[in-house]
């Protein structure tokens, strides 16, 4: 250990409970490395008294480095601790506490909102260096050094720890435990054979009660999930009331099993790769499944892995007809009720409680809370319900829950309010968002601040209304039950509406929205940030259900979309955005009229993701016409100008209509360097579509400067790894191959592949652009044998991303079957070309030059097997698009006539067709 710093004065004091001694001295070596001073229970108290000891070394000044485990938060010494580091500072802005979590447990208590570091996955990994930096760098190290460390002591990695998701933790202290339906789930579970165990309302509580929640299936399976984590590989909850949802949650839970899943940006895509897992990983025991609120037995189709794991359903749907084995969960007995009131109650009147008990028609979520406030309150039983009757005349008529329910909520919550009057404010807040794990850090200071904050939050909490959750990244958070927050809306629409602001409902949804918002990465394209559009996105859904679309709230509520939309759309989740980019483009003209410049904002988004679809006629008049409204509102030499330009030069170079692209390119240039100068993004963005217009008219010379001179702006102002250096990068690797230098344009193309597999994950549509390219190289220099995986990997991205009907599609299909024909395998090359050909055609129209690269390629292939004359009218058609649309002396043309003169000569016998000169395949380009 290093030497003292004086007087007893120590530098941390480590604290621990349980079996973590042989860690918690390997966390005492690694500060001892650093030249820091510690005290530690196992090494320095010995037989002396612990309190005496440790009050001593928290009075030094120790910062407390806490061992999270379930025996620490059970101890009598941790809230002591705990306490006394945040003595005077409870928000721990000092940094005096630092929690490091070794095993999945739930903090409660003043640690409830205090952030922890996780060392799960650190501590599973065989490599312990990494947990020693991470040890360090959370005491605050900076640069930390590990000379002269030894390696932690054997079993402190090797034990296994279940992936638990913060969402399993034990019950509530008080919940009855209802060991029957436990050891009913284990049953089911033992003797699934493929099914799932599904927890349901009991059939009379879906009379009583109209099937709503509050009979406590969540808490049961939370329960068992708990009493049951060590029979399992792992166990993860999964909040599955929309679809969405569960997508996210097989996601998450593929990103702590996987990198190669955590990388992976199409949510999809991520939970069905998280199934295979599950599913052919051989792990030594099963899986755990907790899918929370499902609304029925379709909703899991294709979403429960066929092997490797047990699944455990809550729904208040009955009536699963043999998809799972149902365990219906009633309302508490009156016994039940009875005693589940008395445990927590400060005059035991077991004749009040079994009245209360009654009137609260026995279900456990609104006993909970009326046994919460109760205690809080100071209140007897009796006098607790002498509070509902006016209230239950209050609650709304078309409620899906009795109006007592209504009463014992609205009384919890009008009691926190009391309390602390943001807590109410809080509540309306968290009543419009998704249920579970809601970032605190929404909640910004012209709200309220942090001391008021912590101090609603612990209002609600007190009165059972929330609970404390933790997020992937550490950082405070909070779970509010459905119901209560559907109790939450009665309670605003019942609110008296003020003449001078608008009614309580809007308010709060209106306050959400504009946090939300607010909250949402500017950048939601930027990979950077996806992480916490991920945290948000769930809530942000739920919440547009209730957003403002009319007024000046309404403007966050169209943020909030197109930001939505844009993260979206990048992640390739077209579908998804475009109900977001047309809500935003209705709002947007109700609220400012057709010829407004936010409209053209809106027209952009939507118009970009239909071209990105391929719904170019629909795209083009879109475009005209937010180009049409910026110039009359911003004037013809405006950098909103110079982006509508682009847009729809790009989108008229995709049509062929190159003349007319190409002086909107060159406006648009000249635009952006006047307004940005020489060297910013804009202008690169700009040079990198106008040299793609001068390659597409064989203008190389002239197109290869343009290139760099944008890969060399954006590799200076974005860094040498971002998506968009990619781009150009992969553009002139495209023109360097174009002109035969194939050695310098190899290693462009594999940087290309590798920036866009660790930036936008392996499966998205541009990995597949790249794999195409590089492919297409590799068939240039003969290596086909490395070229066709590259190809058939390309082929199945975009079909999962695109559907199977999409020219990208036709696209791979054409450059796979070129490879077969390549080497031989002519049958089986001959259908993807006309696949791609029928494609195009229908993406295209009849005259479009990709459809005369079909129509070549398709004839060549049939002059190959010597059908001479099927292939002459392809040829001849494709010769007369190419010479409408590029002139008689292009490249392209010149390549098709020779082909077409060579499939006349073996008509006349005058030549032989076993090997006729073959067009190459144009490099795809990307662009912006």
């Amino acid at each position: 250990m290093a030497r003292d710093n004086g007087a007893g004065y120590r530098d941390y004091f480590i604290s621990r409970a349980g079996a973590d001694s042989l860690f918690a001295i390997w966390v005492g070596r690694l500060i001892a490395a650093q030249g820091k001073t510690y005290i530690l229970q196992d090494e320095h108290f010995g037989h002396e008294n612990f309190m005496a000891a440790m009050d001593g070394a928290l009075k030094s000044g120790a910062r407390v480095v806490a061992l999270l485990t379930q025996a620490y938060l059970d101890s009598d010494y941790c809230l002591t601790e705990a306490t006394a580091a945040l003595k005077g500072d409870p928000l721990n802005r000092l940094q005096r506490l630092i929690a490091l979590r070794l095993e999945p447990c739930a903090p409660g208590g003043v640690l409830a909102n205090l952030p922890y570091v996780s060392l799960l996955e650190e501590r599973r990994e065989h490599d312990w260096a990494p947990l020693a930096f991470k040890v360090l760098r959370a005491l605050g190290f900076d640069n930390p050094s590990l000379e002269g460390v030894p390696p932690p002591p054997a079993g402190t990695l090797a034990h296994r720890i279940p992936i638990l998701h913060p969402e399993v933790a034990p019950m509530p202290q008080g919940y009855a435990p209802r060991t029957a339906v436990l050891d009913a789930i284990a049953a089911a579970l033992a003797a699934r054979r493929g099914r799932p165990a599904a927890l349901t309302n009991a059939g009379h509580v879906v009379q009583t009660v109209a099937g709503m929640a509050g009979v406590g299936k969540s808490v049961l399976a939370r329960e068992f999930a708990w009493r049951h984590r060590e029979d399992y590989e792992g166990v993860w909850w999964i909040a599955a009331e929309t679809r969405q949802g569960l997508l996210a949650g097989l996601a998450e839970l593929g990103a702590r099993l996987s990198r190669e899943i955590a990388a992976e940006t199409q949510t999809e895509k991520a939970a069905r790769r998280t199934l295979e897992v599950i599913e052919g990983a051989g792990f030594a025991k099963p899986w755990l499944l907790v899918y929370d609120n499902v609304e029925g037995p379709r909703a899991l189709d294709g979403l429960t892995p066929r092997a490797g794991a047990h699944v455990l359903v809550t729904t208040r749907r009955t009536g699963w007809d043999g998809e799972a084995a149902e365990l219906p969960v009633d309302v508490f007995r009156p016994q039940e009720a009875v005693d589940f009131l008395l445990a927590q109650a400060r005059k035991p009147d077991r004749e009040a409680a079994a009245r209360l008990a009654r009137d609260l028609g026995y279900l456990p979520l609104a006993l909970a809370h009326a046994r919460a406030l109760a205690w809080s309150a100071g209140w007897d039983f009796e006098t607790y319900r002498g509070r509902l009757p006016e209230l239950i005349r209050r609650a709304p008529r078309d409620a899906r829950y009795p109006g007592s329910v209504f009463a014992t909520f609205d009384l919890a919550i009008a009691a926190a309010g009391a309390r602390c009057p943001e807590a109410e404010t809080l509540m309306g807040l968290f009543a419009f968002l998704a249920p579970e794990r809601i970032p605190l850090d929404l909640v910004g200071a012209d709200v309220m601040d942090a001391v008021a904050l912590a101090a609603g939050v612990g209002a609600l909490a007190e009165v059972s209304l929330l609970t404390h959750a933790v997020l992937e990244d550490g950082s405070a958070g909070v779970s509010v039950h459905r119901l209560v927050q559907e109790v939450m809306k009665g309670r605003l629409r019942a609110a008296p509406k003020r003449l001078e602001s608008a009614d309580a409902f809007a308010a709060a949804a209106a306050l959400a929205t504009r946090l939300v918002a607010d909250a949402f990465p500017f950048d939601s394209d930027d990979p950077e940030h996806w992480p916490r559009c991920r945290q948000l996105q769930g809530h942000a859904m739920a919440l547009l259900a209730h957003a403002p679309d009319q007024g000046a709230p309404a403007r966050k509520t169209v943020r909030l979309l197109n930001l939505l939309g844009v993260h979206l759309a990048a992640r390739a989740d077209h579908a998804a955005a475009e109900p977001l980019y047309r809500r935003a483009l209705a709002i947007d003209e109700r609220s400012f009229g057709p010829e407004h410049p936010n409209v053209a904002t809106s027209l952009n988004n939507l118009a970009q993701l239909l071209k990105a679809t391929n719904r170019l006629a629909e795209a083009e008049p879109l475009y005209r016409r937010a180009l049409a409204i910026d110039e009359t509102s911003f004037g013809p030499e405006h950098p909103n100008v110079a982006r509508d330009l682009n847009n729809l030069a790009q989108l008229l170079q995709a049509t062929n209509r190159l003349a007319e692209a190409e002086p909107l390119m060159r406006r648009a240039l000249a635009i952006d360097e006047t307004s940005f100068g020489p060297e910013h993004p804009e202008v690169a963005t700009d040079l990198n579509n106008l040299a793609g217009l001068l390659q597409a008219t064989n203008r190389l010379a002239e197109a290869e400067p343009l290139y760099r001179r944008a890969l060399a702006i954006d590799e200076t102002s974005l860094g040498p790894e971002h998506p968009t250096v990619a781009i150009r990068l992969n553009n002139l690797a495209g023109l360097l191959q174009d002109t035969d230098r194939l050695a310098e344009a190899e290693p462009l193309m594999r940087r290309v592949v590798s920036i866009f597999e660790k930036s936008l994950g392996r499966e998205h549509p541009n990995v597949a652009t790249s794999l195409n390219n590089l492919a297409q190289l590799l068939r240039a220099t003969n290596r086909l044998a490395e070229a066709e995986p590259l190809m058939r990997r390309a082929l199945a991205i975009d079909e999962t991303s695109f559907g199977p009907e999409h020219p990208e599609v036709a696209t791979d299909l054409n450059n796979l079957a070129g490879l077969l024909q390549a080497t031989n395998r002519l049958a089986e090359a001959e259908p993807l070309y006309r696949r791609a050909l029928a494609i195009d055609e229908t993406s295209f129209g009849p005259e479009h030059p990709k459809v005369a690269i079909r129509l070549n390629n398709l004839a060549q292939l049939l002059q190959a097997t010597n059908r001479l004359a099927e292939a002459e009218p392809l040829m001849r058609r494709a010769l007369a698009i190419v010479e409408t649309t590029f002139g008689p002396e292009h490249p392209s043309t010149r390549t098709v006539r020779g082909n077409l003169a060579l499939l006349e000569a073996a008509l006349a016998g005058a030549a032989s067709p076993a090997s006729p000169p073959r067009k190459r395949w144009w490099a795809r380009l990307l662009r912006r």
